[in-house]
């Protein structure tokens, strides 16, 4: 009997410490990848475009001023390289937005889509999201007057650090509070220029 009271205890001492140890978040030592892993090795298709997009984009949060809730505030990022069959970018036949639409946002044109790695190639540029984190208003950070304002389209945009992205004629009012309005020629991408 005293072996048989023995064990049960043992038993009993293992299964509460494995309980007890299962309570316990586990820890992992995640690291973020270094190396750069093309979408195109792992593109997931999906029901439309947009969807699509979402799926496979590269998503960042950033502090941008959002005209909106005229403040600097966080932003959701979406980044998705672009592909296309010819392997030549959309805005070079007038296509400045993921949906078809043209530069200045009238009229439709080609996006010439494809699937990436099967019969698309990457073009040296992105499609661009965002997403404000306090209004809630999508690509509030391309202005008001653009044709994406508040609508789930993603627009064009070089991959070159040195981007710039033409505003001709636009009018912008200061969030500065001052009552001046300027005439932005171009402006860098993510910022406003005068």
């Amino acid at each position: 009997m005293k072996i048989s009271n023995k064990i049960k205890k043992f038993i009993s001492c293992i299964l509460t410490v494995g309980m007890v140890m299962s309570l316990v978040p586990s820890v992992s030592m995640a690291a973020q990848s270094t190396t750069y892993i093309d979408p195109a090795d792992k593109w997931i298709e999906a029901n439309n475009r947009t969807n699509e997009f979402d799926i496979n984009a590269t998503v960042t949060t950033e502090t941008v001023y959002c005209p909106n809730c005229d403040m600097e505030t966080s932003h959701l990022t979406y980044r998705v390289p672009e592909y296309t069959k010819s392997g030549e970018t959309a805005l070079n036949r007038g296509v400045e937005y993921s949906d078809g639409t043209m530069l200045g946002g009238t009229g439709k044109g080609n996006v010439d889509g494809g699937t990436p790695g099967i019969d698309a190639y990457y073009t040296g540029y992105h499609y661009t999201k965002t997403v404000c984190q306090h209004c809630g208003v999508i690509n509030a950070t391309n202005g008001k007057g653009d044709y994406s304002y508040g609508k789930n389209v993603y627009s064009l945009n070089s991959c070159d650090h040195n981007f710039f992205r033409d505003f001709t004629s636009t009018t912008y009012m200061s969030y500065n509070s001052c009552p001046q309005t300027a005439i932005e020629n171009e402006s860098e991408y993510g910022q406003t220029g005068m």
